[in-house]
């Protein structure tokens, strides 16, 4: 149902409402056309479906939309991405509040968890999606929809039991049992509300038609669980009638337990010393209920804290839109999988130095971390420096914070990431694994286990490994670059000077880093115009300490990089950056250089592969690739060169020794040495 300033404006057409519906549950993502065409036609599309598809476009938009105002619907080149607003669609505030519920459970906070999943149900109006014809992927929206809806249900009668509210329960737990008829757990909890209300015989009324209903449906006996609670419950009634009701005893009074008399169900234990009537003294910690594929479902367990490893996340993120959608919905596939398609286990960010693939990696991952309740871990690489941390540490690393014990973590790295994997095992987790060096180094730490999901960034290239999907981050945007340097200097001073505002961003080379260094500076300057600093950057002497502030150094970004290279590879580097500017093809270099065109384009291409050179189109007549170092890199480059060769040149020869440049034909005799 969709509603406007009070009334309802859902589409009547029932193809209309199915697209509609589509779209809201894949909110603020691209849908491409053929899974709309699939879900409104299933396998037989007519021919006409693309004209159709338009038409039905247009009449949402005009009739509904439009309008209303409640959402935007954005054309994309293979698709259409609705724009809503997460608190104004009842499916996303209900996942919200659950994913808050079941965190407040886990820390105990049972009033506030009850309160909490009350609120997130009452979204509920009936099914999900109830007057739509749901094709094949809205089918697995509706599932997973009711799934979620059943464990929050679950949740909040298991936090209302903690707080003694069991007599409240019962007359909604009977309605449950008998529209559920095999949900154990149900039954489970009216026979404990039952029992703790002083009705122990419709307890065991409600065990006998539940294994009556199993046997006949199923050829099933009821669980370990509910059978230990219904033999709990006759040997407690056998030790009561043996002593006799004591003082006070009678309805709604608290049940005694003979604890010497056969096993008893934990879950009454622990509920009656809350029961009414029951002395209660300092408050206890009590154990949370959990659902695990190692556990036996419906145990109890004392809640271990979950590893949440991730980094903070920026409080004023910006621009990167696109991709961080498509970062989300592909957390949602691979993590849900309720289409039923394959996914890859593993995204990877590739991008050169200083565009902000980690704060892009760790932002996605904290949007969507309530679907990871089981953990969330994070693990440094180092991959750009000459030192690339060992995977068997930072597997040690994740075993430690996933609480196993350090005699039982093994030493081989391939044990370990066996143990890791097991681990994982029916568990919701993400991975983070920032600056990877390559897809080897990263292998032994992506599980592979529904449910686990690993986000990687990385200088590298892609491998081609069909476990990975690829997303390759650019520069921003102008408009982000200036959208970011707001943010960091204040709108009111860039609004007073736009275009030399947008001259800092394209000197920065439209980099996140640079452009947050330079705009720190401004800002700790406020007199300072925005115009005196493009000309410095804009200078041809600028130093790259002018990208520097305050942790944030786009320097210590290049020199990991380049402490990782090969000696001639550094030499090739600092050598390209007396080129002028702007691409320059192999055989360039090579004269340069001083090398054979086959060696110059090993290292060329190498210099490309760590990200410190771009390889280019080729222009004009020639056929030799090309190749360009960015104005920033040039500026480390030209730094290097000046501290590794031309300052101790002069040391050894005073005024009058050479650059590279005045050697005969143009060569440097250093250059194949380093």
């Amino acid at each position: 149902m969709i509603r406007s300033c009070g009334r309802e404006i859902t589409p009547t057409a029932p193809k209309v409402r199915q697209m509609i519906s589509l779209l809201l549950v894949r909110r603020n993502q691209v849908v491409q056309v053929s899974e709309i065409i699939d879900e409104l036609w299933a396998n037989n599309p007519p021919p006409s479906a693309m004209t159709t598809l338009q038409t039905y476009i247009y009449k949402l938009r005009k009739d509904v939309l439009e309008p209303s105002g409640l959402a935007q619907l954005i054309t994309q080149p293979s698709g259409y991405l609705l724009e809503v607003a997460d608190d104004t669609v009842d499916a996303s505030s209900f996942e919200r509040l659950t994913a808050e519920g079941r965190q407040a459970l886990g820390r105990n906070d049972f009033r506030h968890a009850a309160d909490l999943l009350s609120r997130a149900l009452a979204h509920w109006r009936g099914q999900a999606l109830t007057g739509v014809r749901a094709g094949e992927i809205l089918s697995g929206h509706v599932i997973r929809l009711e799934e979620i809806r059943l464990r929050a249900l679950e949740m909040r009668i298991d936090a209302e039991m903690r707080l003694g509210r069991h007599q409240d329960l019962i007359g909604e737990l009977k309605q449950l049992a008998l529209t559920y008829p095999l949900h154990e757990g149900f039954h489970r909890d009216l026979m404990t509300a039952l029992e703790l209300s002083g009705r122990r015989f419709d307890a065991l009324d409600v065990f006998r038609q539940l294994r009556t209903t199993l046997i006949n449906e199923l050829g099933l006996e009821p669980s370990v669980q509910l059978q230990e609670l219904h033999q709990g419950l006759l040997s407690t009634g056998a030790s009561a009638a043996g002593q006799g009701a004591g003082p006070g005893a009678g309805p709604g009074s608290a049940p005694v337990l003979d604890r010497s008399a056969g096993p008893q169900p934990r879950a009454l234990v622990r509920q009656l010393a809350t029961a009414p009537g029951t002395p209660r003294h300092a408050p206890q910690p009590v154990p949370r209920k959990v659902n695990r594929a190692d556990q036996p479902l419906g145990g109890w367990h004392t809640p271990e804290p979950v590893p949440a490893q991730l980094p903070a996340d920026i409080p004023d993120f910006v621009g990167r839109v696109e991709l961080v959608f498509q970062i989300r919905r592909w957390l949602a596939m691979a993590v849900d999988n309720s289409h039923g398609r394959p996914v890859a286990r593993a995204l990877a960010v590739l991008g050169a130095a200083g565009l902000g693939k980690t704060t892009l990696t760790v932002h996605a991952a904290h949007l969507e971390k309530s679907r990871f309740p089981d953990g969330q871990f994070f693990g440094d690489l180092r991959g750009s420096s000459p030192k690339p941390a060992d995977p068997g540490e930072v597997l040690h690393g994740f075993l430690n914070a996933a609480r196993i014990r350090p005699q039982d973590i093994p030493q081989r790295i391939e044990d370990r990431s066996r143990l890791f994997r097991t681990w994982c095992r029916g568990r919701r987790v993400l991975i983070v694994l920032d600056d990877a060096r390559s897809y080897a180094q990263a292998a032994q730490l992506i599980p592979a286990t529904p449910h686990s999901v690993v986000l990687i960034s990385s200088r590298g290239t892609a491998d081609g490994h069909s476990g990975v999907m690829v997303s390759e981050l650019r520069p921003m945007t102008p408009d982000e670059g200036l959208a970011l340097l707001s943010q960091v200097v204040g709108a009111d001073r860039v609004a007073a000077e736009p275009a030399a505002a947008r001259a800092v961003v394209e000197l920065c080379g439209r980099l996140p880093l640079a452009i947050r260094s330079v705009g720190a500076n401004l800002a700790s300057i406020p007199g300072c115009s925005i115009r005196k600093v493009a000309a410095q950057l804009e200078a041809d002497a600028v130093p790259l300490a002018e990208f520097q502030h305050d942790g944030h150094d786009l320097r210590d970004r290049y020199e990991g990089s380049y402490q990782s290279l090969e000696p001639n590879d550094r030499s090739t580097l600092r050598l390209l950056s007396l080129l002028p500017p702007g691409p320059f093809s192999g055989g360039t270099a090579a004269d340069l250089l001083g090398v054979s065109p086959n060696d110059v384009t090993r290292r060329l291409n190498r210099l490309v592969d760590c990200r410190l050179l771009k390889s280019t189109t080729a222009t004009g007549a020639t056929s030799d690739a090309c190749y360009e170092l960015d104005r920033l890199c040039r500026l480390y480059a030209q730094e290097r060169l000046s501290t590794e060769y031309l300052q101790p040149q002069v040391q050894r020869g005073g005024s009058g020794a050479r650059t590279p440049l005045q050697n005969s034909g143009g060569r440097t005799p250093s250059a194949a040495s380093g």
